[in-house]
């Protein structure tokens, strides 16, 4: 008798329950579904979505929808791979998997290019980031270069991020930047009309590769 609400505790019976306005715009917790959600599209987006535009130009519409499904097939599929070994072997990250289902070489060989992915990835930001601080700066009539703005930007506000331990702690500004995402591909889909009649667009053009 003395499990039964211990049991329905643990069942999620007990409490009231919340409306969907307090599950949405409540504070958002450290490890809560919502957190992991904007940090998991965060990090999915990333700059890719930056360089969509120059990709189709590049080969074509179709080619790239075509190439952009192909990618998200093998995306989903190696997903399913990976959930399956962490299931299998109980274990909590790609590593770990790795070196129980192979050994520990192979492990310490996905890490390092896993390093090396994402010190690729910074780089790219770093060079995107500074673009745009450069083009503000020159519009407001202030002149300084690229590698000072860089710098800059490495010691003021990306080295004191960088000391936290966890992504947890940036769930706010995953929202930020999940927003600024949300607008830029608002603006592309509402200019889009507008660019495609000033630059002549036919329908050749849709399998024109450069």
């Amino acid at each position: 008798m003395d499990s039964l609400p211990t049991n329905a505790a643990a069942n999620g019976t007990l409490g009231p329950r919340r409306t969907w306005s307090e599950r949405a715009f409540s504070r958002v917790e450290a490890g809560s579904v919502r957190g992991s959600i904007f940090t998991l599209c965060c990090a999915a987006i990333g700059m890719g979505v930056l360089l969509l535009p120059y990709t189709m130009a590049q080969v074509g519409p179709l080619c790239s929808l075509s190439l952009l499904a192909v990618a998200a097939v093998a995306a989903h599929a190696s997903l399913q791979i990976c959930c399956a070994g962490m299931q299998a072997t109980r274990t909590h990250s790609y590593t770990e998997t790795l070196a129980a289902l192979f050994s520990e070489r192979v492990a310490g060989l996905l890490t390092l290019m896993l390093v090396v992915a994402c010190f690729g990835l910074c780089c790219g930001y770093f060079v995107f980031a500074s673009q745009l601080v450069h083009q503000v700066l020159q519009r407001a009539g202030v002149v300084c270069s690229r590698p000072t703005i860089v710098a800059v930007c490495a010691v003021c506000p990306v080295l004191p991020l960088a000391c936290f331990r966890n992504l947890s702690d940036f769930r706010y500004l995953t929202m930020v930047s999940i927003t600024g995402l949300s607008y830029l591909t608002l603006l592309v889909v509402c200019r889009s009309p507008h660019y495609v009649h000033s630059s002549g667009f036919s329908v050749s053009s849709l399998w024109h590769v450069h």
